[in-house]
């Protein structure tokens, strides 16, 4: 089961932005290899934070909180998302922010990777919005758009419904999804 919240915008509640995540983990020897720690609980601890944070503030549109289950089995928690709630329901989705391995850091260099389609216009402009606000607050990180990059997450059922997405991770250096 996938883990949601809602944060209702004040006057567009019906536009959605979702921030997502993954809580599973995978390893083919887990009793002596356990990357969970980065891949994924990095980035679901990113939506939890992120959700502790701007709940203290109002929005025009809907902020959904989402921890999707078996993106390690084939990206089946946010598949079904998909099927059983956006589809039938025509959700109104303006962006998917999704977080995975943001805490994994291969090179000791302080770089988020902005994941979006190739010459996507919806994507560009999520990954725009996001390295903006890491430049506005001054934070540690250099932002590096990477226009049709990976489809290793939960974003790329968003992106094979039409929606706009991006995967935000840090240092894909090592192929690790």
């Amino acid at each position: 089961r996938n883990v949601i919240a809602d944060q209702p915008g004040v006057t567009n509640p019906d536009c959605l932005i979702l921030l997502v995540g993954h809580l599973d983990s995978y390893s083919s020897n887990p009793y002596y290899d356990a990357p969970g720690a980065d891949d994924n609980a990095s980035g679901a601890t990113g939506v939890l934070m992120a959700a502790e944070i701007l709940s203290q503030y109002q929005f025009a549109c809907t902020i959904r909180y989402i921890l999707f289950t078996a993106e390690e089995q084939g990206y089946y928690g946010s598949y079904y998302y998909i099927q059983n709630m956006v589809i039938p329901n025509q959700e109104n989705i303006v962006a998917v922010i999704n977080l995975d391995m943001i805490g994994y850091n291969y090179d000791s260099y302080p770089i988020i990777e902005l994941h979006t389609r190739a010459n996507n216009m919806g994507d560009i402009e999520i990954a725009t919005q996001f390295s903006n606000v890491i430049a506005t607050y001054q934070i540690a990180i250099t932002p590096q758009i990477i226009n049709g990059g990976l489809t290793w997450s939960d974003h790329k059922r968003f992106w094979d419904a039409g929606y706009p997405a991006i995967m935000a991770m840090e240092d894909s250096t090592l192929g690790v999804s």
